[in-house]
């Protein structure tokens, strides 16, 4: 039972980095757009 349980926590530790990894590189595609955008203008 511990051991499975550890996994769980393991699983979703991993999938909360991945997603901020995510939401970090969304945020870096934004902001490059915008300065594409900063720099047409």
């Amino acid at each position: 039972m511990h051991c499975r349980d550890g996994r769980t926590v393991v699983v979703s530790i991993n999938r909360l980095i991945n997603g901020k990894v995510a939401i970090i590189d969304l945020f870096e595609e934004i902001k490059k757009s915008l300065m594409v955008d900063d720099a047409t203008a």
